[in-house]
């Protein structure tokens, strides 16, 4: 069934209803021309203005042909009156309506099959044609008229018209009577042509393909299932097939990287540095725990020495982690319990410190390669959207609780038992971590077995100038972003004596920021180089060191505020380095190359957390004035991190230019 998109004119023409005296006739006559129609064949389609325009004109005429086809086909006659007889039961007005329509639908074919029959009479048949024509025309004008101005009384239904007039008998009366709301309606974008995006924001999406749909949003089409199915979906498309080896893999890997972080933030972080500070750690101790992190990560480097002679890495491995994770959580944890001097406890933690980051040195390029098999170039685009847009928001929720907890602990005299709890909570999660990396599969590796010389680390990396570039990148970001170091946390606990708990709660609003816009930086890195990412949220992010300078006790409400700024352009510094480390690397000697590239990335973290521990120990009773407000060196040493950063910003966009992109 076929219905025209002006619909509303045609169904004034429909209502004009025959007059009252002619009921009979008009189902007769109706009868009559669906006999003679079957008749004959079936002429080509007409539109439906054309039938409708025929309403008037066709009764007229089709009373001169009728007495012949009744002569004709007297029995049908009979037939289609009893048919006609339930219709004029219902509603006179609505049978005559329904009737003179598809009488007039018949009529055309009545007449054509006249004018055939009349053959031998073509100049009768042509003036009956053009005398039908010019009726027709006049009729369905008046027709049109009457229907205007009847049509604010009538409140009946337009009667369906709009079908083929051989298949009018066939249909049952209720199919008759549906209404024009019944009819399928067109849909907005039909309707109206899309809008042209204007306007500086209509430009951005437009550009970026940013598009917020909320129709149909309703609590009546709400379903939490089907809206699980369509979140998982969404969540693992690009880097999850259902049953696929590797994907299930990768789906460990995510939990991994969630244990880990959790991990490394209850044990470090505002925590340490707490931990440090009940231990009566000055601000020189901790800088220096910083320095010795970074310098022990520096051998990683040499770790394809080792490495590289096993074509079998696994258990090695995870061995190595297992011994990184217990000194890190339970030895630590446990210094402050000893029985020695305060200075002896303060010599045993940097020990421990500098063994687990050695170690750890050691293993990560190895554990990096592993993992990076199950992890192919096609999905490592949507599992590191994915990692960033996740991690951060379920570590904030650990940090908030363990902020919380540790706080409930302080307020009742025992700090120290807090930060230990956080350290059992994470004793429990290395469990879960310890049982995924065993479930975890390893592949043959490229070139194991190899031996290598110290020299061979050295120089297969420096003769690959095209990996230098990406080298280059990581040494710039390293240096500046290291300098601030965990100063800014001793000023924030000890200066402002702002609790955990509200650290937490504001580095909380993380993660709703990483949830809404991590698809929106992934749209505008889509195509782009990472360096060029990379550069874009440096040159926003280093304006958050300028706002935190300027944050005082009457002027805390500036810390949310420029975190959140922080946290939206971090986002588009955490996604190229999630894949920045493979730009451009070669497919031979990669554990070489990723070794190279961290040992490369602790030096220069090492470069800017020296920097920032002789500038805080050189102006440690120095303030200094900025625009009316009095500085300590915690405040002021942000605005010298802001003035480096915008320098590593123009160095990074320059070998953005000059650099070739690569990640296969």
């Amino acid at each position: 069934m076929k219905h025209k998109t002006n619909g509303a004119s045609n169904a004034q023409v429909d209502k004009v209803p025959p007059p009252a005296g002619r009921a009979d006739d008009a189902a007769k006559l109706r009868s009559n021309r669906i006999a003679s129609a079957e008749s004959e064949p079936t002429a080509p389609d007409r539109s439906i203005e054309l039938h409708r325009a025929q309403t008037a004109a066709a009764a007229a005429q089709s009373e001169k042909a009728s007495s012949a086809v009744e002569a004709a086909k007297p029995g049908r006659d009979s037939s289609a009156a009893q048919a006609a007889k339930p219709e004029r039961v219902s509603s006179t007005a609505q049978t005559a309506k329904a009737d003179r329509a598809l009488s007039a639908a018949q009529a055309a074919k009545a007449d054509r099959a006249s004018s055939a029959a009349q053959a031998a009479k073509p100049e009768r048949a042509s003036s009956t044609a053009q005398a039908a024509k010019a009726d027709r025309a006049s009729s369905a004008a008046q027709a049109a008229k009457a229907e205007r101005a009847s049509s604010a009384t009538k409140t009946a239904k337009v009667p369906n018209t709009a079908v083929k007039p051989e298949a009018a008998d066939s249909m049952p009366a209720q199919s008759e009577a549906r209404s024009a709301d019944d009819l399928p309606r067109q849909s907005q974008s039909e309707v109206c042509p899309a809008r042209v995006p204007h306007g500086p924001m209509g430009r951005l999406r437009a550009r970026y393909r940013l598009r917020l749909d909320f129709s149909g949003m309703s609590l009546r089409n709400f379903s939490a299932r089907r809206s699980y199915e369509r979140m998982k979906l969404s969540l693992c498309a690009g880097w999850y097939t259902p049953g696929e080896r590797s994907s299930q893999d990768r789906a460990r890997l995510l939990v991994l990287n969630y244990t880990a972080n959790i991990i490394a933030n209850l044990i470090g972080g505002s925590f340490f540095t707490g931990l440090l500070l009940l231990m009566d750690a000055d601000d020189g101790f901790i800088g220096t725990m910083s320095m010795i992190g970074v310098a022990a990560n520096m051998v990683q480097m040499f770790a394809p020495l080792l490495l590289e002679r096993f074509s079998r890495r696994k258990p090695l491995l995870m061995a190595m982690r297992a011994t990184t994770m217990v000194i890190n959580i339970l030895v630590i944890g446990l210094i402050p319990l000893a029985p020695v001097a305060q200075q002896s406890k303060l010599t045993l933690v940097g020990i421990c410190v500098a063994i687990v980051n050695l170690v750890g040195a050691i293993a990560s390029p190895g554990i990096t390669v592993w993992h990076l098999q199950s992890i192919p170039p096609k999905v490592r685009a949507g599992f590191f959207s994915l990692v960033t847009m996740t991690v951060g928001s379920v570590v904030a929720i650990f940090n908030l609780a363990g902020s919380a907890l540790v706080d409930v602990f302080t307020a009742y005299g025992n700090e120290y038992g807090g930060l230990m709890a956080l350290r059992i909570i994470s004793l429990g999660l290395y469990v879960v971590d310890f049982i995924l990396y065993g479930r975890i599969r390893e592949y043959p590796y490229e070139n194991a077995g190899e031996r290598f010389s110290v020299r061979d680390l050295v120089t297969l990396p420096l003769k690959n100038k095209l990996y230098l570039r990406t080298i280059a990148i990581v040494f710039l970001w390293n240096v500046t972003a290291n300098i601030p170091g965990s100063y800014y946390t001793v000023y924030l606990l000890k200066n402002l004596n702002v609790s955990y708990t509200y650290i937490m709660v504001v580095n909380m609003l993380n993660v709703p920021i990483v949830l809404l816009l991590t698809r929106v930086w992934s749209r505008i890195s889509s195509g782009r180089s990472p360096f060029r990412i990379l550069s874009m949220g440096m040159s926003m992010y280093l304006l958050h060191y300028i706002g935190l300078a300027f944050v005082t006790e009457r002027a805390l409400f500036i810390y949310p505020l420029t975190l959140i700024w922080a946290f939206i352009m971090a986002i588009g510094i955490n996604l190229p380095f999630a894949s920045i480390p493979y730009v451009n690397i070669p497919h031979e000697h990669q554990t070489v190359f990723i070794g190279f590239y961290s040992t490369v990335a602790n030096f220069a973290a090492l470069i800017g957390v020296t920097i920032g521990k002789y500038f805080i120990e050189a102006t440690e009773e120095v303030s200094i004035n900025v625009l009316g407000l009095e500085m300590v060196n915690k405040q002021y040493l942000l605005l010298l991190t802001s003035g480096l950063m915008a320098i590593a910003v123009v160095l990074v966009h320059r070998i953005d230019r000059t650099t070739p992109y690569s990640d296969e």
